[in-house]
């Protein structure tokens, strides 16, 4: 006599959700046109960013691909960083009984927290080849006072 399982249908589309969640993650784009897409706005796209902590500094690298310095804006507010971008192409191309013109339009935006408090006078950013590298200085955490319960 075989023993019958029970079946929780419920917990069957959880697993199901967390699946499509995990997949959906690694995939770029999703529902967005690639930057690659010319002639439309892409909408805004979130960088592939790296974060990582190095002797003292907070340093992220951002993938921006397509787009000038000067259209990168790197922004501190409180315990966020903020990343903003914009993409403006306009190609054209001429031949024997055709004029095709291009236009590619988008937007990067991302937000990350920061982990500790940082020194927002102090940030550097420097871009090369379509990284944006970022480090900000982390300020030394304040004493922490134990607190007597009455």
């Amino acid at each position: 006599m075989a023993i019958r399982r029970w079946f929780d249908p419920h917990e069957e589309m959880r697993r199901m959700w967390d699946w499509m969640d995990k997949m959906l993650e690694e995939v770029p784009y999703v529902g967005r046109r690639l930057p690659e897409t010319t002639g439309r706005d892409i909408g805004t796209v979130a960088p592939y960013v790296d974060v990582a902590e190095k002797e003292g500094n907070i340093v992220v690298r951002a993938d921006i691909p397509g787009v000038k310095k000067e259209d990168i804006s790197v922004n501190v507010k409180g315990d966020m960083l903020e990343i903003g971008a914009e993409r403006k192409e306009d190609k054209e191309e001429k031949g024997e009984g055709y004029i095709r013109r291009e236009r590619t339009y988008g937007r990067y935006y991302r937000a990350i927290p920061l982990s500790s408090e940082v020194d927002a006078e102090k940030v550097n950013a420097t871009f090369e080849d379509g990284v944006l590298s970022i480090e900000v200085p982390k300020v030394e955490g304040k004493e922490v006072k134990k607190i007597e319960i009455k």
